[in-house]
């Protein structure tokens, strides 16, 4: 986890993602999902992608058969290959099911600590 101070916190996670420039050029670079919060996500891209911080992308990820396709910032980049993503203009639809995810990741971290504590 990054050492700044988030306003959500983040949970691990795995799934199939691809990252498109915006606007669209047709080329979506694949990737996958590391860890997602309410307010973005990191994602480890297959291919080295020339992106610049603040630039818009197109995020589509798969996590807990969960689809999502939405709008993100880069906000860090720690490689080529690590990118940090703010979520943005998201509907309100799509920010419900966002925590709806959120709140499955957050009871499976607590059962996985609870099993370790056992």
């Amino acid at each position: 986890m990054d050492h700044e101070k988030r306003s959500c916190p983040r949970f691990d996670c795995r799934g199939l993602a691809g990252v498109q420039r915006l606007p669209a050029d047709g080329a979506t670079f694949p990737a996958r999902i590391e860890n997602l919060s309410e307010g973005g996500c990191l994602m480890e891209l297959q291919v080295p992608m020339e992106l610049d911080l603040n630039q818009m992308v197109e995020l589509t990820f798969e996590v807990n058969r969960m689809a999502f396709r939405v709008q993100g910032q880069v906000r860090s980049m720690r490689s080529d290959f690590q990118i940090g993503f703010q979520f943005r203009n998201l509907s309100g639809t799509r920010t419900n099911q966002i925590k709806d995810l959120i709140e499955e990741l957050e009871a499976a971290a607590a059962k996985r600590r609870s099993e370790i504590l056992e």
